[in-house]
């Protein structure tokens, strides 16, 4: 796992695609005040998405008007998870460009996901990669209540 807390970061301007087609600028139309984005970008990472998916749910459940998307390639047709909602629980399934949002914070391993906190202005507060774990959790934790 690595991870960053700092406010010196940027989400990249872009647009995504929602499961029902719909197009929306991002990180404009993120919902929530402080949104989670989980950077997957290939089919091969579906486990470490679905490592965070319980988390995510809990955190949710416990913190009205909190929003999570799950973003893959931008050329994947049928990203995994994707259903006719869109929905991944509380998490919202997109395709994006993930090597510009890499590339914007400087991450250079593409194997594993990477799960930040935004705001909707761009701020990225911090993150963390790879699969689930306490560890992970924890400093994930940390990065929303001092980014929040």
């Amino acid at each position: 796992m690595t991870y960053s807390l700092t406010t010196d970061w940027l989400f990249p301007f872009m647009t995504l695609t929602d499961a029902t087609g719909q197009v929306h600028d991002a990180p404009g139309h993120f919902n929530g005040r402080t949104n989670l984005v989980v950077v997957a970008g290939h089919p091969f990472q579906s486990g470490q998405v679905e490592s965070w998916l319980p988390w995510i749910d809990q955190y949710t459940a416990h913190h009205p008007g909190f929003h999570s998307y799950v973003m893959w390639e931008h050329h994947l047709e049928n990203p995994p998870h994707v259903n006719g909602s869109g929905d991944l629980g509380p998490a919202r399934t997109v395709r994006g460009d993930t090597q510009r949002v890499r590339e914007a914070l400087e991450l250079t391993e593409s194997d594993e996901i990477t799960v930040m906190s935004v705001s909707r202005d761009g701020l990225v507060h911090g993150w963390v990669t790879g699969s689930f774990s306490d560890a992970s959790g924890a400093t994930l934790l940390e990065v929303l209540r001092t980014g929040a």
